[in-house]
């Protein structure tokens, strides 16, 4: 019975512990139409500011009465270097662009999406220069026409049988 009561205590005062914790690092800003400071009455949009770990702080900016409009990783609280990924949405709340940043540049592949989720336009970056730019609908198609043209021909399996049938 102890035990249970020991268990049950350490359970409580780390779910307590860990809410506490969410609590204080998480931070919101108000902001205006032209995404300056502003008081709650005047807010057109709000920024929460979470620290994911010792160096990311994720910066999400929603529409004060609608949807998520970005999710940014930085590696810093004032959120001045882009560190990790990126992830924008359209007005309906649906991915358009997703990219990821080490150090202020763009590095990796950036992925735009059209209102059905697919991705439409791919444009790489290695430190910040832009290496390539692919349209992937395009590529998609011209790939299953190449898969299309591979030789498909199958081999005809026949069941075993002695030279000259059963006859011999």
């Amino acid at each position: 019975m102890k035990k249970i009561v020991l268990l049950s205590t350490c359970i409580v005062f780390f779910i307590l512990s860990f809410a506490q914790k969410i609590k204080k690092e998480d931070k919101f800003y108000m902001l205006d139409e032209n995404f300056k400071g502003a008081t709650q009455q005047q807010a057109k949009y709000f920024i929460r500011v979470a620290n994911l770990n010792d160096t990311c702080w994720q910066f999400d900016t929603y529409n004060i009465t609608g949807p998520l409009i970005s999710t940014e990783q930085y590696k810093d609280e004032q959120g001045k270097v882009m560190h990790g990924q990126s992830v924008y949405f359209n007005k309906k709340g649906t991915r358009d662009s997703i990219l990821h940043f080490a150090n202020n540049f763009a590095d990796g592949s950036w992925y735009y999406f059209n209102d059905t989720g697919k991705v439409f336009l791919q444009t790489d970056y290695v430190k910040g220069r832009l290496m390539a730019t692919i349209d992937r609908i395009k590529k998609d198609s011209m790939d299953e026409i190449e898969y299309k043209k591979r030789d498909t021909s199958k081999t005809v399996e026949e069941q075993s049988s002695f030279q000259g049938g059963l006859k011999a």
